[in-house]
Order: C-alpha cells, then sequence, then structure tokens
C-alpha cells in the first residue's frame, strides 16, 4: 500500500478549522501531519482538534521533512516570505485566496515553483462547486439565450469582519476579500 502524502498547515485560519481540515481528515490518500501557530495555544488546540502534530512557528513547519505539501491559509500579505520559504525547502504549495498580492508577485511564485519542480496551487474552492458547470452549460447550448452582460454581487456579513479583512497590508480590502468571488469565474 503507497503511504499516504503528508500535509502541514501554515497558520490556524477560521475557514481552516471550519472546512478545509475536516475534508483533508475524509480524504484516503492524505495525512494531517501537522498545524503551525505563531502560538503554542493556538498550535496545540487545532493539533488537539484534528489529530495531528502541533508546531509553534511556521519556519519549524517549513523545516519539517517529512511535510510534503503545504496548505498556506495565512492572509495575503504573508504569502510572498512563506511561500519562497517553502518552495526553497522544496515543499508542494496549496495556497488560500488571494494566491498574491499583485500580479509580479503571482509570476514570481509561478517561476520559483517551476524552477524548483514544486506544485503550486491556489485554493479557491468556489469555482468547482456544480452550479458553475451547470450556468455553463446553459448558456453553452443557448437553453437562456445569448449572453450580452452579466452582473455578479458577493457580500460578508459586517460582524465577520477582522483585522485581515480591513487591513490592506496584508491583503484585505473590497477586491481580494470580496471582488475576487465576483471577478474569479
Amino acid at each position: 500500500m503507497k503511504s499516504k502524502i503528508k500535509i502541514g498547515v501554515l497558520g490556524c485560519s477560521s475557514f481552516a478549522r471550519r472546512s478545509f481540515l475536516p475534508a483533508i481528515l475524509l480524504c484516503d490518500k492524505l495525512e494531517l501531519h501537522a498545524v503551525a501557530s505563531r502560538t503554542k495555544e493556538k498550535a496545540e488546540e487545532f493539533a488537539n482538534q484534528f489529530g495531528c502534530k502541533a508546531i509553534v512557528g511556521y519556519e519549524n513547519l517549513i523545516n519539517d521533512e517529512e511535510v510534503q505539501i503545504v496548505y498556506m491559509p495565512l492572509p495575503t500579505g504573508l504569502h510572498k516570505e512563506w511561500i519562497q520559504k517553502a518552495i526553497a525547502k522544496g515543499k508542494h504549495l496549496l495556497v488560500e485566496k488571494t494566491f498574491a498580492m499583485n500580479y509580479g508577485y503571482a509570476e514570481v511564485f509561478v517561476s520559483l515553483a517551476k524552477e524548483n519542480g514544486i506544485l503550486i496551487r491556489e485554493n479557491f474552492q468556489f469555482q468547482y462547486h456544480a452550479q458553475h458547470e451547470k450556468i455553463k452549460e446553459l448558456v453553452l447550448n443557448g437553453t437562456i439565450g445569448e449572453l450580452k452582460s452579466m452582473r455578479a454581487a458577493f457580500g460578508y456579513p459586517a460582524e465577520n469582519r477582522s483585522d485581515q479583512i480591513l487591513n490592506i497590508e496584508l491583503g484585505g480590502g473590497a477586491l481580494f476579500i470580496l471582488g475576487c468571488y465576483t471577478l474569479k469565474v
């Protein structure tokens, strides 16, 4: 039997807790190896909840030789440093949206990944939702007529605002956090 691919999680986001880590536990080809946080308490809380190793410090997770893939649910503004460090250590990457602060950074990340034989991917799950395939089918086969324009809206509950959502240096703001959903189809 082939061994499972070991994933290390760089950061303890609420999305990771709510959606991504439970999904990893359901995959028979993946093993949630470790979760890293800047604090021991947070790392241990996640590790205890998901049955994996707790690591204090992002660098320590990247240096863990057993980790094959790094899942990165960090704020966009932190991606530059940690993507480059993970690639330098030979780790494949699944990076939460928004992948990069700008097109130039995205080009650098992809170029570094190619040079080092690393798989790097943005995790933007909604675009794979079945409703999008159905809409595409309806448009392509003419069921809804000729597409002449499209209007999209996306909202976020005000009570869920966090420093990341409002902080431009961390990749927050309307375009990166919300607008990307209406633009990326």
